[in-house]
């Protein structure tokens, strides 16, 4: 064995690959980094530590082209100066003379394979962290300066800002069960919720908000609550003229807690930046993966809203049982609420009089009789998670008579009015998101299929569950694939410097590039395939692979001219 020319040939390869790579990583990670510096989510003073926390993310995509111009340089020169020919007159054949490549391209397919499913979903981790660490600054400068802060689906404004620090005392009052790392306390409060397309759904104005901020596997997770807060469906004035059951509602709706969202970050929650080991737990747990969960909770709380309905409708047409008793939006503030005919309909129930008996809704204050309501008949619709997470009921009464029981000789007063948000005395939610995800799904399948949102919940989750599934298997296929891509590409690369022996190493470089950013590029959009699931799982892992064959082809194409000279 020629070892003299094998250390020769493995110390230059090293010696290229470190020097192009290292330029490359630089260059990348640095021109990653300008955006979140740009955006006031990194100070100037940290981007040298998030460099170099970038930097061992990007070999995956850096080593196989570093590697490609080591082979090239190394094996052109060795041509050009007549060394493989001289090796081949001594009796070393080209295989032979390859030995170099095949042990670095082995220890570069497994090191690569190690850093794609353990070591680089670390160092976005620690990226992502790091640019989350000042995410309290960001929230409280940003709302002190007149900005709109948005994460999720709601923008938030305020005329003062603050943080706090989370002491003790403060812990035990609001009462939550992950203690936060950070809090803001904000004052005159305005706050926006959208829906999946951007348009308003719901507008919120409080008198103080706190915004609590949490460590959520590894990610920022803000909760916000809002204190004597009055709320409001944000609909255009066009769909208010259109059609009358489109009509905001407006009320007192209380303290409002919101549950805790993912707040924007650099790099999302997706499998692409997990651990073989979370890759894992998250196929046993899908409901960990933000797109499913999102829409899991939409579902729970449709479900939830459409139980209430049920339930309703069954109290109120008992005409032996008790009157249907519901909860406000005012600490110890209940109704009762009794009708002669009740009838289902798609988006509610419509409470009818029959004769003289008319609706009748009882408003009470700490047990006290306080106001009530007379109607020729009312429209109930139950809106699932508005405005907070548990269903709420809201009422539109028509051809009301309103009596104010506390001032005494008031007449009554006629009107077309919409009630406050009421809901159930027990908490409807939760006993949907104790449940499992199988069962969920099965429950709505069976018994919610006829609701069309509950429909709509069902469908998303399973195709988002399923997507999550394809995602994972794409994930192992990629990784595995690319690692194998990085080695032949020194094969390709080397063989291409021996073949094309008349060429500039340039030019050799420039097709041993092309033919490397194909199998990448290639290989990427098999995953595009693989996650949609109206294709063949099959299909999107056989285009995963295509890169991998696409260098196979040309390695043994190239190989059989070289060998044929």
């Amino acid at each position: 064995m020629p070892w003299t020319l094998y250390r020769y040939i493995l110390k230059d390869l090293l010696k290229l690959m470190a020097l192009s790579g290292g330029a490359l990583l630089a260059v990348i990670s640095v021109a990653v980094a300008i955006k979140p510096l740009a955006d006031g989510l990194l100070e100037a003073s940290a981007v040298p530590r998030f460099v170099f926390y970038l930097m061992p993310t990007m070999l995956p995509l850096v080593l196989p082209f570093a590697g490609a111009f080591a082979s090239v340089m190394v094996f052109s020169r060795l041509t050009t100066d007549n060394e493989i020919l001289a090796c081949s007159a001594g009796g070393i054949s080209y295989w032979r003379i390859l030995m170099p490549i095949y042990l670095l391209g082995a220890v570069l397919m497994v090191t690569l394979f190690g850093l794609s499913n353990w070591v680089v979903p670390q160092f976005f981790r620690k990226a992502e962290l790091m640019i989350q660490e000042d995410i309290t600054r960001v929230v409280v400068t940003k709302l002190k300066s007149d900005q709109t802060f948005t994460f999720d689906k709601f923008s938030l404004w305020a005329d003062q800002a603050e943080q706090l620090t989370p002491t003790k005392e403060f812990l035990a009052k609001i009462r939550s069960e992950v203690p936060p790392y950070a809090v803001i306390a904000a004052k005159g409060v305005v706050v926006g919720e959208t829906d999946r397309d951007g348009k308003p759904v719901h507008e919120f104005t409080a008198e103080s908000a706190t915004m609590l901020l949490f460590r959520d596997r590894g990610q920022t997770a803000a909760s916000l609550r809002l204190s004597n807060a009055f709320g409001y469906n944000a609909v255009s004035d066009e769909a208010r003229d259109d059609d009358k059951k489109h009509n905001p509602w407006q009320g007192r709706v209380g303290d409002v807690s919101f549950p805790p969202v993912r707040l924007p970050s650099r790099f999302q929650d997706d499998p692409a930046f997990l651990s073989r080991e979370e890759l894992q737990e998250l196929s046993r747990k899908p409901l960990e993966y933000d797109r499913v969960r999102v829409h899991w909770e939409k579902l729970c709380q449709a479900m939830a809203a459409e139980v209430m309905k049920q339930l309703s409708y069954e109290t109120i047409r008992d005409p032996d049982g008790d009157w249907l008793r519901l909860l406000g939006a005012v600490p110890d503030e209940t109704y009762t609420i009794r009708a002669p005919q009740v009838e289902v309909r798609p988006n509610g129930l419509l409470l009818t009089s029959a004769g003289n008996r008319r609706v009748g809704i009882d408003r009470r204050l700490n047990g006290t009789l306080s106001r009530h309501y007379s109607a020729k008949s009312a429209w109930v619709r139950f809106e699932p998670g508005a405005p907070a997470p548990e269903p709420r009921a809201v009422i539109e009464l028509t051809e009301a008579v309103v009596e104010d029981i506390r001032i005494a000789g008031a007449p009554p007063r006629h009107a077309e009015l919409t009630l406050d948000p009421m809901r159930w005395p027990e908490p409807m939610l939760d006993k949907q998101r104790v449940k499992p995800l199988n069962d969920i799904l099965d429950e709505a399948g069976k018994s919610f299929l006829h609701v069309p949102e509950i429909a709509k919940r069902h469908r998303i989750v399973i195709e988002q569950r399923a997507k999550l599934w394809r995602r994972i298997v794409s994930q192992t296929h990629e990784r595995a694939a690319l690692a194998i891509i990085s080695m032949l590409a020194l094969f390709v690369s080397a063989v291409l410097a021996m073949s094309l022996r008349e060429t500039m190493s340039l030019q050799v470089f420039l097709i041993a590039f092309a033919l490397t950013f194909l199998a990448i590029i290639v290989t990427h959009s098999g995953e595009n395939l693989l996650i949609e699931p109206d294709n063949a799982m099959p299909v999107g892992i056989a285009a995963t692979w295509a890169g991998v064959v696409i260098l196979m082809v040309a390695l043994f194409v190239t190989y059989r001219k070289l060998a044929d000279h």
